[in-house]
């Protein structure tokens, strides 16, 4: 897959050098390539191919790096050694409860942190805005508070007087 899609990587930076050409890595093409026959070569992602890994198989109450997760977080850590554009499409959405906070709330932190630290370079929530306010802001509070524990900042925003 990674081998075609360079193809049409490299016909389109062609034509539009600052386009970016967008792949899932989700279900079947969730792994990163393995050498090739001859077992020397691994099919690199072009630098204007971003490769947007899914965790759609993760334990989502428990951190990237959970031994639960061991599976998604390997492919992670895979991409991450390959990919000069690597994106992390997460689920945000309690889609059994809509109207309670993903599992995945507690464990924000810890993720978008590592995910920084494997160099990720882009990080999509995938969710209904209309469901995902205290993810959305719990996210975005961590992201600008990383030095403060996630309880703080979970704490302000699930217990705020809502009164502007």
């Amino acid at each position: 897959m990674i081998r075609f899609l360079n193809a049409v990587a490299a016909d389109l930076e062609e034509e539009f050098p600052d386009v970016l050409l967008s792949t899932l890595a989700y279900h079947e093409t969730r792994k990163p390539p393995w050498p090739s026959s001859d077992r020397t070569k691994i099919s690199h992602p072009r630098d204007n191919l971003i490769v947007k890994l899914s965790t759609i198989k993760c334990s989502f109450s428990r951190p990237f790096t959970h031994a639960n997760n061991t599976a998604v977080y390997q492919d992670l850590l895979g991409w991450s050694k390959i990919c000069k554009q690597l994106h992390v499409w997460d689920y945000v959405v309690n889609h059994s409860y809509a109207m309670l906070p993903h599992p995945n709330l507690r464990v924000l932190g810890p993720n978008l942190r590592e995910f920084v630290k494997l160099g990720v370079t882009g990080y999509y929530g995938g969710a209904e805005a209309k469901y995902v306010v205290i993810t959305a802001e719990a996210g975005s509070e961590m992201n600008w508070t990383a030095g403060k524990s996630d309880a703080v900042g979970l704490s302000g925003i699930l217990f705020r007087d809502p009164k502007p």
